[in-house]
């Protein structure tokens, strides 16, 4: 598949996140407007963190965001943190002032994303795809693949710090995790420089908290495994999603490829199926159906033989699903719907050489891979 072009700039991509929320004059809690222009949201979130000294783990959110994007998103301050409405935290984040509330703010805890991407550039023949695949999508939705938001720490490393875990073997995944979301370079330096601890504080960004709270646990001889607890939990529990987002991605990628008409679409590492030609009774199917997440639950009986070849490919047996490690649970109970429809869904705004979409997707769901879809339309 060709590279795609959008997201070539961070006006290209704008995102706002949707709340019902209801701001108080008084409250446990501040809310504030977390404005960013291309960073990444957890870095976003850590200088917050610097700047009011409040643990990281007590700030709430309720997703993730693009880095390279102009984005929205409400988030949740304990009020004894805060001496300030507005902070400039850096050139490209800000955070305004909203009101109060009793209630920090959760993962999940949104209507969803609205969405204004510009395609760029475009010849006429793809935009005549994407127009075709508009209208497609528009009727029978896509399929909700975690997107490449979830599989950040597995892009330079190629390895799930939650597999390395399950197996014990705790010094590579924390290697893994402090090679994690850096430049190549960088990520090499480190890791020839792994077991110099003062040489790698030297070298890791000054404001990567984390990693650099567990470079100074390591450099006092804990041991690896608790070591793990140095970072936050929600970080930790990051761990375990990512894992499990690839499993359930395989999981109905195999399914569909299997029972439509479909081309692949590249997520990450791997290329999944999406459907191009619909067989309605199947795709009934997966409409009112929520595939569970490996080890949740019983998984629905059409999925069964593509959820047994995915685990065992990677070797997991029933054991594996139950595991614990470094304080947390690997395999974590819940399940998401297989088709997202997106609501608003149309052209905004031609010209010559793009296109500019407009669309409105509920939590949880991926802008990046509908946008796939409709670059690799070929229905």
């Amino acid at each position: 598949m060709p590279d795609l072009p959008f997201k070539r700039r961070p006006e290209d991509f704008i995102v706002k996140e949707k709340h019902t929320l209801s701001f108080k004059p008084k409250g446990e809690y501040v809310y504030f407007l977390l404005k960013k222009r291309n960073y990444n949201t957890l870095d976003a979130l850590k200088l917050l963190a610097k700047e009011l000294r409040v643990p990281l783990d007590q700030i709430g959110f309720a997703g993730l965001k693009d880095k390279l994007a102009i984005t929205e998103q409400i988030i949740s301050v304990p009020k004894r943190y805060v001496t300030a409405q507005n902070y400039r935290l850096s050139p490209q984040v800000y955070l305004r002032f909203l009101g109060y509330g009793n209630e920090p703010i959760k993962l999940g805890e949104f209507l969803g994303n609205e969405f204004t991407v510009t395609l760029r550039p475009l010849g006429r023949r793809q935009k005549l795809k994407i127009k075709k695949g508009l209208n497609f999508f528009t009727q029978y939705g896509f399929p909700n693949y975690f997107g490449e938001q979830r599989f950040g720490s597995v892009l330079g490393t190629k390895d799930f710090i939650a597999r390395l875990l399950l197996k014990e073997r705790y010094e590579e995944a924390l290697k893994t995790y402090i090679l994690s979301f850096l430049k190549s370079e960088e990520r090499q330096l480190l890791n020839k420089l792994w077991g110099k601890w003062d040489l790698m504080l030297k070298y890791l960004p000054p404001n990567d908290i984390n990693k650099r709270a567990v470079i100074k646990a390591l450099k006092r001889q804990k041991p690896y495994e608790k070591v793990f607890k140095v970072i936050p939990k929600n970080i930790r529990i990051m761990f375990a999603f990512a894992y499990q987002s690839y499993l359930w991605n395989e999981t109905l990628s195999l399914y569909i490829a299997n029972h439509f008409k479909h081309f692949l679409i590249p997520i990450a590492l791997w290329q999944f199926a999406v459907y191009r030609q619909i067989d309605k009774k199947r795709w009934k199917l997966l409409k009112n159906t929520s595939l569970p997440y490996a080890g949740a639950k019983k998984v629905p009986a059409p999925f069964k033989p593509y959820f047994e070849k995915v685990i065992k490919e990677e070797r997991l047996d029933k054991n594996a699903f139950s595991a614990e490690r470094v304080g947390i649970k690997l395999f974590l109970e819940g399940e998401r719907p297989i088709i997202v429809m997106p609501a608003e869904l149309k052209i905004v705004n031609e010209k010559k050489d793009s296109l500019t979409l407009h669309f409105f997707l509920p939590p949880n769901s991926y802008a990046t891979v509908l946008l796939k879809a409709l670059m690799g339309f070929d229905g």
